[in-house]
């Protein structure tokens, strides 16, 4: 217990040296988003590999959307009887007018321990992100610029990015709690137009979630998550109740909702997000909206997000336990 003891109070002081301000690309489902929420998620999962997609439309019902698109693969395997894995992560991201488009590739690792009952996980991402500015496509044409910060046309810059996180999980009776803290931007790199010398300010993310095995086929998983980046706060709480099915023509194994609520600037309401997925086979469906709550939403429908994700896990051909038959006496 002791080391566990100073390995978190590590990671909780490693969190601290850094004032993490900004706004980075998120998803309402950030739970469904692994790797872009902890390095230490790769490979942390039941089965042998999986692979992740997810589409966020953000502000759709104007005519200059926000769009994020994302998908990973990450798997797990063991190297001496230590259990690693490694994982690739891409993004593309399309931010407004002008289109500020914006293509990111990490290659993930993280180390699995279990010390006192308790899984330790570790993890560190090292990618390549490149943004580039494009015309315009409501306007033909672009005017001189009134300044020499304005963006241009065919602007671009490129960095390499690092980000690390760990996290803690553990089964108590019917609860399976888990915390992560993760950190990105960890090197500063630059991110400027125009020559200038910004350095991309570092990101914090804390989250948790505690599974409730209530009964054979039903469970609750309350979670949150929060993240701090250069004066910008989010904060997302809620909840997913989820129910297991044992067999069907349809081969429906789970189905789950979810309400979930986030807090902006200045701590208010910013939106309700409604969510409802399932499971067919080994894939995971999920779609959710987010209810604008903010003094905006008289412009937005109470509208102000769509997201879907899917979600394949193989199945594990990795051996755990053995069974050794005895003859009956």
């Amino acid at each position: 217990m002791r080391t566990l003891a100073k390995i978190l109070t590590f990671s909780l002081l490693l969190f601290g040296i850094y004032s993490v301000n900004g706004q980075d690309i998120h998803f309402s489902q950030y739970f469904n988003s692994p790797l872009n929420l902890n390095p230490a998620l790769t490979g942390n999962f039941k089965g042998d590999w999986r692979i992740v997609g997810n589409f966020r439309n953000q502000l759709g019902y104007s005519a200059i959307p926000y769009r994020t698109t994302s998908v990973s693969y990450d798997r797990q395997f063991y190297i001496d009887k230590t259990r690693v894995s490694a994982g690739l992560f891409v993004v593309n991201d399309e931010s407004g007018d002008p289109s500020l488009k914006s293509n990111k590739i990490f290659v993930s690792g993280a180390y699995h321990k279990i010390i006192s009952n308790n899984l330790l996980s570790f993890g560190l991402q090292i990618g390549y992100s490149a943004k580039r500015v494009v015309e315009n496509s409501l306007e033909s044409t672009w005017n001189e610029p009134s300044s020499k910060y304005e963006l241009q046309p065919g602007e671009r810059l490129s960095y390499l990015d690092v980000n690390m996180g760990v996290i803690w999980q553990k089964k108590i009776g019917i609860f399976e709690p888990e915390a992560g803290i993760a950190l990105f931007h960890v090197n500063r790199p630059k991110e400027s137009f125009n020559n200038q010398n910004n350095r991309l300010p570092a990101r914090g993310i804390i989250h948790g979630a505690a599974r409730a095995n209530i009964r054979q086929n039903f469970y609750l998983k309350p979670g949150f998550f929060t993240y701090f980046m250069r004066g910008t706060k989010d904060f997302v709480i809620g909840s997913e109740a989820g129910y297991t099915f044992q067999g069907n023509l349809f081969q429906l194994r789970e189905a789950r909702a979810g309400v979930y609520w986030r807090n902006g600037l200045g701590g208010k309401s910013n939106a309700m997000i409604a969510l409802f997925g399932v499971q067919v086979r080994n894939i995971d469906i999920n779609v959710s909206s987010d209810f604008n709550m903010s003094p905006s939403k008289v412009y937005t429908n109470n509208r102000s997000a769509f997201e879907i994700s899917f979600v394949f896990r193989s199945i594990s051909a990795i051996i755990k336990t053995f069974t050794i038959p005895c003859e009956r006496i």
